[in-house]
């Protein structure tokens, strides 16, 4: 998949200028991959959320056929909760301090100054899900999916408001709307797309370790101030293998 670094933005003083990603948070209710990423023209929510924030439960759907029903989170979502907060708690990512590839071992936390943690071995806190992130962000990677918008390649972090699944040019924006507290808080976001396994588990360590490999993307989520976070994923069948995958995982700090 192909991973871009984001807009971090410290929201009570308005859109700032692009610098470091994303963080993490603990385990969500868990449920199938879905994801079509809605139709029509483009659109903006309001009221999406009737819940106070912050809340561990999850939104409902604002419009479209699905309005009013929970907005599930799926196996992907659920996975990348959990592998997010083991690399946060114990420096690893399910159980082992690397990954191998072709009989190579490739450190999760190079002992050198390529990683933002050389040599880290876990001690940061757990950092908790949030219903009105998870909106945003999964909101956000319906945007991404129906407009066919690759990471790294295209703006994938400011929305167009003449695509379909528009919700808000700026994170502060679609924050806003979502019911989340944007006065005197930092926010992140971090998107990675792309053909993936149809494995959730197989592309959310993917996800993570690409993240952790990442300097700019490794900081975020190691941000030791993060309070709230949530991950969106949306997948998109390719064949009878692999799905087109995007995944937007937004932060809340104060």
């Amino acid at each position: 998949m192909t991973t871009t670094i984001l807009k971090r933005v410290r929201m009570g003083a308005g859109i700032g200028a692009a610098l470091l990603v994303v963080a993490c948070g603990s385990q969500a209710p868990g449920g199938g991959d879905t994801g079509t990423g809605g139709a029509g023209g483009p659109q903006q929510d309001t009221n999406v959320c009737t819940l106070a924030f912050p809340t561990t439960d999850l939104c409902t759907q604002a419009m479209g056929e699905e309005k009013g029903e929970v907005l599930t989170a799926n196996a992907t979502e659920t996975a990348l909760v959990a592998y997010l907060n083991e690399v946060r708690t114990r420096g690893t990512l399910d159980g082992l301090t690397y990954h191998k590839v072709a009989g190579e071992a490739y450190p999760i936390f190079p002992n050198n100054d390529t990683s933002c943690r050389p040599g880290f071995t876990g001690g940061l806190k757990l950092v908790t899900f949030e219903g009105h992130i998870h909106y945003v962000a999964r909101k956000h990677s319906e945007y991404l999916t129906i407009n066919k918008l690759v990471a790294g390649e295209n703006e994938t972090h400011d929305e167009d408001s003449t695509l379909p699944g528009f919700r808000g040019k700026y994170i502060i924006d679609r924050y806003k709307v979502s019911g989340i507290p944007t006065n005197n808080a930092g926010g992140g976001e971090v998107v990675i797309s792309g053909h993936n396994s149809k494995d959730p588990r197989k592309t959310a360590y993917q996800a993570i370790f690409a993240f952790m490999r990442s300097k700019g993307h490794c900081q975020s989520l190691m941000y030791d101030k993060t309070v709230y976070f949530a991950p969106g994923v949306v997948r998109k069948s390719i064949d009878e293998t692999s799905d087109w995958v995007s995944i937007t995982i937004n932060t809340w700090d104060n």
